[in-house]
């Protein structure tokens, strides 16, 4: 819940509240997945090791790219 805006925290933990006594039914919560951060993270590492001089620019492919998303 850390990443979400403080206005969808705030309006989560009323709907907890106000229903913590209800047992009849449930509430599901969707929210959309894009990847950013993942990919973000996957990109800082391959820089690091750029960096490090542990993988040289040139061998950056797709295949190193999903390596370091997984």
């Amino acid at each position: 819940l850390r990443l979400l805006p403080l206005s969808v925290r705030r309006a989560a933990a009323s709907l907890v509240l106000s229903t913590a006594h209800h047992t009849a039914g449930q509430v599901n919560i969707c929210l959309a997945y894009t990847g950013r951060y993942d990919l973000k993270q996957a990109l800082a590492t391959i820089q690091s090791g750029i960096e490090r001089n542990a993988i040289r620019a040139e061998d950056v492919c797709k295949e190193l790219l999903e390596g370091c998303l997984y």
